[in-house]
């Protein structure tokens, strides 16, 4: 990009997205705030008492420079404004402790497994013998009944709960859980069963939203038709509309491994299909006079009307945006540049909500289409077809790759996968996807009339069967998935910049900037390195904090042993949710399992009964008192405390003197406040593992 005056957007969201970026890492406003408008206002005053400075050519930079500093300021005022606002009635808030509390329900109720989750604003809060105004919003998980499932936005619910700060289970490597929903403005959660709230108000509709679920709702119900199946409907709906609720596990895997998951969320192809669609059949309205103008305005209507629609998705919200740039520039009759318009979209995104930066689909939607943009057209021109059908072919496969090897490093940073045959899926989905929603499109607007809706519902389950058995078959080849890949975030970013340069180099041929990349390559190999050693000799026991369960790893190198027990074995997601992500990370063998009531013998580690050796330490498995009557002569390392006992902590360690007490995520907090009701002045060291991980370092 040799014309910077022609993106101008480009040159706003970079110090926009810094700012943005600043305020979040921080949290909040901090010296650096104020340290930041005191410069601004010294270089703001130094622009207008020396105007003259700044007109100068030489100098043309430094009003570049302080307009970028300026939004960079700007942006992270938003942001900090934003976080403010959403933690500013935290303090007041008596969590773990029954309260009786008024919320306004801001969504629509989302049905869970065993519950149903409701988005809300807490309006009042009765602490002591008054009421107080919070404006703290809060997840409410409400048990099922047909009363919860009425609920709708807007209503008010009266509501006697415990309320709860939404935390990690901090496990190492853990997802940041509280992150994720503090980013969205969610702080607190709480359970309320069915007798322990009262709808006291029918909340106000919003006509506009009203109508949109209607629509919603008739869509999805001429999607599901006389003859869908339940698989092929959440297919057709998760495809046309984004609506993937119904989508079974099954699907998402088989989708997740042939690399096909993206079709499966609305993107930029569906709503360029829908500009496309609607662009052509209003074409006629250019034989009047401003018919160019009204009908680029009914585009763009449609095009947000789609967007509302399916949820305002990050993804659908920046396609929304580009096409409506891209029709308001054919409207005026003015060139649209791309990466203006990517940016000049993301841009506006992150003004209305700048934690969007921060969403895992709108990172990937715009890393993708960037590389698109960049790098398709540099593919594209490798290869010259003079038939159409295999240079649509070839052109499918060019976009395929620069979107993958645009995306493939996020993917493996939140998802620790790589579809190996992605360029193979995506020659039969894209073209297939886009018929199924050019379909859905026709099925819609027929919908009304019996005969068009037999036609297109039979063509469209014909497409759905097509697409899912051409998935599966993808999937099922060996080798389809790369798995269990940790990139960490300094990885990410020296991954990105390396890509970065060793495009640069190819595409304009400057040849200079590959002892760049190799200089940074080595220096992340070193580092890789450095870290495989540390590990190799690494020795240390992990608790893990597991809901229900318990969970205790012992690692000597790249092996390890599991000590665990039969209930927690049982609960398949728990336990893969707490330790997966530590295991991938630390990139260990398989696991060796070892049961709390079975011995076990190998060359690093012994069980015998209750007792454990590891590294040359002993540990004791504490489930019940009679564990503790040993000879005083045994020296106990560590004990782990696996059960609800009833005696105090100073009573284990008078009996045993172990080192350090383990306290597991198995024991309750009603057991555990038992055991501090006495004195806890021990000399041993106690390692509250109830809620978070324990990391013991045994070397």
């Amino acid at each position: 990009m040799n014309h910077w005056h022609q993106y101008p957007f480009v040159r706003i969201i970079i110090p926009f997205i810094a700012g943005i970026w600043l305020a979040d890492y921080l949290n909040a406003y901090s010296l650096l705030l104020n340290w930041a408008i005191i410069l601004l206002l010294c270089f703001s005053g130094f622009f207008i008492f020396f105007p003259a400075i700044f007109q100068l050519y030489r100098h043309r930079h430094y009003f570049g420079l302080l307009s970028s500093f300026v939004l960079m300021l700007m942006s992270f005022q938003i942001t900090s404004l934003q976080i403010n606002k959403s933690q500013e009635d935290i303090p007041k808030i008596p969590f773990q402790e029954k309260k009786n509390i008024l919320v306004k329900v801001l969504d629509q109720v989302v049905e869970k497994k065993n519950s149903y989750q409701v988005k809300a604003k807490m309006v009042l809060l009765k602490d002591s013998l008054k009421y107080q105004n919070t404006d703290l919003n809060l997840i409410m998980y409400l048990e099922k009944s047909g009363k919860a499932s009425n609920i709708r936005s807007g209503d008010y619910l009266f509501s006697t709960c415990i309320l709860n700060r939404i935390r990690n289970a901090d496990n190492p490597h853990d997802f940041n859980y509280q992150q994720y929903m503090a980013r969205k403005g969610f702080y607190a959660q709480c359970y309320a069963g069915k007798d322990q709230y009262t709808i006291i108000k029918k909340g106000n509709q919003n006509i506009i939203k009203q109508n949109i679920r209607k629509i919603r709702k008739h869509i999805l119900k001429s999607l599901k038709g006389k003859k869908q199946d339940a698989k092929e409907y959440s297919l057709a709906a998760a495809i046309i509309l984004g609506f993937d609720e119904d989508l079974d596990p099954e699907t998402r895997a088989s989708f997740a491994g042939a690399g096909a998951m993206h079709i499966l969320c609305v993107s930029g192809l569906h709503v360029g299909i829908i500009y496309l669609f609607f662009s052509s059949l209003l074409g006629f309205f250019k034989k009047f006079k401003h018919g160019n103008l009204l009908r680029s305005i009914l585009v763009i209507m449609i095009i947000w009307l789609y967007a509302a629609i399916t949820g305002f998705s990050p993804s659908v919200l920046r396609a929304a945006s580009m096409f409506s740039f891209v029709a308001a520039g054919k409207m005026i009759r003015r060139q649209s540049y791309i990466y203006n318009t990517l940016a000049a979209s993301a841009f506006l995104i992150l003004l209305i909500d700048p934690m969007s930066l921060f969403s895992v689909g709108f990172q990937l939607s715009y890393t993708a289409v960037f590389f698109i943009v960049w790098l398709q057209p540099v593919f594209y021109r490798l290869f010259y077809f003079s038939h159409w059908l295999p240079d649509r072919a070839w052109a499918i496969v060019t976009v395929s790759v620069a979107a993958t090897m645009g995306t493939f490093p996020i993917s493996l940073y939140y998802f620790h996968l790589f579809p190996n045959y992605f360029m193979l899926t995506n020659l039969v989905v894209i073209p297939l996807s886009f018929l199924i929603v050019f379909n859905g499109i026709l099925l819609i607007l027929f919908s009304f009339f019996e005969i068009g809706q037999i036609v297109f519902s039979f063509s469209l389950k014909f497409m759905i069967i097509s697409l899912h058995k051409s998935v599966a078959f993808i999937e099922s080849i060996p080798g389809s998935t790369f798995r269990d890949v940790y990139l960490s975030e300094t990885e990410l970013f020296f991954l990105y910049v390396i890509m970065m340069l060793f495009f640069t180099m190819i595409i304009q041929r400057n040849y200079k900037l590959i002892k760049y990349a190799m200089s940074i390559l080595l220096l992340v190999l070193l580092y890789n390195t450095l870290n495989k050693f540390s590990e190799i000799s690494q020795a240390e026991m992990i608790a893990y904090n597991i809901n229900k369960g318990m969970g205790v790893d012992f690692i000597q190198g790249k092996q390890h042993f599991f000590l665990t027990d039969s209930s927690t074995l049982r609960n398949t997601s728990g336990l893969n949710y707490a330790v997966k992500e530590n295991w991938v990370a630390r990139k260990l063998e398989l696991a060796r399992f070892i049961m709390t009531n079975q011995d076990f013998s190998s060359d690093n580690l012994h069980k015998k009964g209750n007792f454990l050796i590891f590294k040359n330490k002993l540990f004791l498995l504490l489930e019940k008192k009679a564990d503790c009557l040993l000879p005083h002569s045994l020296q106990i390392d560590c004990v782990l405390l696996l059960n609800n006992l009833r005696m105090s902590l100073k009573e284990i360690d008078s009996l045993l003197s172990p080192r350090k007490i383990v306290i597991t995520s198995k024991i309750s907090d009603y057991a555990f406040s038992r055991y501090t009701t006495e004195s806890t002045a021990t000399g041993s060291t106690i390692l509250d593992g109830r809620h978070k991980a324990i990391m013991v370092k045994l070397d």
